[in-house]
């Protein structure tokens, strides 16, 4: 797709499809029964997608930096307020700056 924000939109719904099929306990060991966090997760690594190439450059940096995002989505869940919107962004966010940072 040739769209940044349309290819993100379709990476994360396939994931967060197949991932949703997956039981919670197969893939970590503690979710807290929410089986649906680790689709939310990978969904929310797709938004790294949108990055500008002169700031996330390949794509091992993409599938280093979406999984940075999904991990912080996981960990620093219960900061944000659910509903309001604005988590995957600044998760996306986030991980592009620590990547960013770690790369010098």
């Amino acid at each position: 797709l040739d769209n940044p924000a349309a290819a993100a939109a379709f990476v994360g719904l396939l994931g967060a499809l197949v991932m949703s099929g997956i039981p919670t306990s197969l893939l970590f060991a503690n979710f807290g029964g929410k089986s649906g966090e680790v689709s939310a997760a990978v969904y929310g690594g797709a938004f790294v997608g949108m990055s500008a190439k002169n700031h996330v450059p390949n794509y091992l940096a993409f599938l280093a930096t979406g999984v940075l995002a999904g991990g912080l989505s996981v960990a620093l869940r219960g900061v944000f307020v659910d509903g309001i919107g604005g988590k995957y962004g600044a998760m996306a966010f986030l991980s592009v700056g620590i990547y960013k940072a770690a790369r010098g």
